[in-house]
Formats: structure tokens, sequence, C-alpha cells
């Protein structure tokens, strides 16, 4: 892919989106390695320890924790930011679920940029962070509801089922 190209896919990515061009082109001199991933790999292994993260600039993931499918990945967002960041290892599993093209970012690279750059970079993180833990607020709180209602059901039924059995008055 020529520089050109590269660069007017970043300028889609909300990553780089706010960037200057000539700071998209540092992002492009930056140790980045534009790398294809094929389909059905797992190119993120939960538990492992990598120096690097990735955004997805073409193709699909999807994103599982303890082999449970928790999330879908598509162009334009990043993934492994938090092992990345905390130096942690992998809290889940991403695997492609089609060909696709990522921009692999690894530390040292990353400490090397323009601290504008970097900054502005880590705030989008930061920014995608938040908007993942209210998505998933919200996911939690849908499903408490959920549990309140079969709780509720539950007793309901425990109550009626009560109120059949022989020598019990019915509520009526």
């Amino acid at each position: 892919m020529n520089n050109l190209k590269l660069m007017e896919i970043l300028s889609r990515v909300p990553l780089f989106k706010d960037l200057q061009p000539i700071e998209r082109e540092s992002v492009l001199k930056m140790r980045a390695v534009f790398t294809p991933i094929k389909a059905k790999e797992v190119f993120i292994k939960e538990g492992a320890h990598e120096p690097w993260f990735y955004i997805i600039l073409a193709g699909k993931a999807t994103v599982t924790h303890r082999g449970r499918n928790i999330g879908s990945l598509v162009p334009g967002q990043f993934i492994g930011e938090v092992g990345f960041i905390c130096k942690e290892p992998r809290s889940a599993s991403v695997m492609a679920q089609d060909e696709m093209v990522v921009m692999k970012i690894d530390y040292e690279a990353f400490r090397k940029i323009p601290v504008r750059i970097r900054e502005s970079i880590k705030d989008k993180i930061i920014s995608g962070l938040v908007d993942r833990t209210l998505q998933l607020n919200e996911a939690v709180y849908k499903k408490d509801e959920e549990i309140d209602k079969l709780n509720t059901r539950i007793a309901d039924y425990e109550a009626e089922a009560e109120n059949r059995l022989p020598g019990r008055k019915r509520n009526r």
C-alpha cells in the first residue's frame, strides 16, 4: 500500500482524525506495521504479554473473554490498548472474522513520536475506554433488570405452586 493510500485511510480513523496531515505523516513514519490478518486467525491471546496495540483498518474481529463472546470490532476501532498502556496481560482474545488489515503499534515506536501527536492519541484511547466502560455499565444494568424480572417470575411461580399443594387454601 502506498503512502498516499495510507494517509487517506488514516484520515478516516477516529484515532488520527484530529491530526494535521503533517502529523499523520509522522504516524506513518512510526515503526508501525501494517499487517494483514487471515480470517479466523487469533491475533490477540488472552493472558499474553505484548508491547503493542492494534488499529483496525479493514475487516472485522470478534472479542472473547474466557471463551465467551463479548463484542465485535470494525474498521476505525482499536484493541489491545489496556495491555499496551498498562503493560498488563491481555484481558481478552481477538479473532479475525474475515481477512483484516491492522496497524500494529509497538510501545517503543509510540514513545518516539512527537508529544502532541502521542497525547492526542492517548486522549482518544482514554475516550474510547470511557465509551467501552459506559457500554459495559449499560449492559450490566440491563442484565440486572432481566435478573430482577426473572426473580419476580420465579417468586410468582413459587407462590402459585404453593397455593396448588393439597391442604393449602387457594388465594382467589
